[in-house]
């Protein structure tokens, strides 16, 4: 089973986001809603362009022997950011979308930072694994798991953003 088309896992030389725009008015009347969710407008487009981006990374990437972005983890990492997007919005907290980026290994890597808190989520072909830190000590201050549950998702989030 595949989880993208082979034209997204193929690298482009240019991409552009998709865009829409929306003229927004209250409802006029009692039945109809009186707000809109800030989350109203797509914002994993520019995050999911970024991961989609990775495939275009070659070896090398980043001047030292790495290797480029594996195919098959830039695939997973697609649904898995859609999946911590909707985990996090269920924790009633506010969405950052994520630094993108990939690692030595070639997973696909999302990061985050909240003061001293910081979380990076490494997928790869195989499933997701996070690292998160709340100061300097590797000893005492930093921790590593699996994040490939909706429950670690969210348990995850609410930590990040307490």
């Amino acid at each position: 089973m595949s989880l993208m088309t082979t034209s997204l896992l193929q690298p482009a030389e240019e991409s552009t986001s998709p865009r829409a725009g929306y003229t927004v008015r209250r409802g006029s009347g009692p039945s109809e809603p009186g707000t809109i969710h800030k989350n109203f407008h797509a914002p994993l487009w520019e995050v999911t362009e970024q991961v989609i981006g990775l495939l275009r990374w070659q070896d090398g990437w980043n001047g030292y022997d790495v290797v480029a972005p594996n195919h098959h983890a830039v695939a997973h990492a697609i649904p898995w950011i859609r999946d911590m997007y909707s985990d996090a919005l269920a924790t009633e907290r506010e969405w950052r979308d994520p630094h993108v980026t990939a690692d030595e290994d070639g997973d696909a890597a999302f990061e985050w930072r909240n003061g001293e808190k910081g979380l990076a989520v490494y997928i790869s072909e195989d499933g997701a694994s996070y690292i998160r830190h709340w100061g300097a000590n590797i000893t005492n201050e930093m921790d590593d798991g699996d994040a490939s549950t909706s429950e670690s998702r969210r348990e995850l989030w609410s930590w990040l953003t307490d």
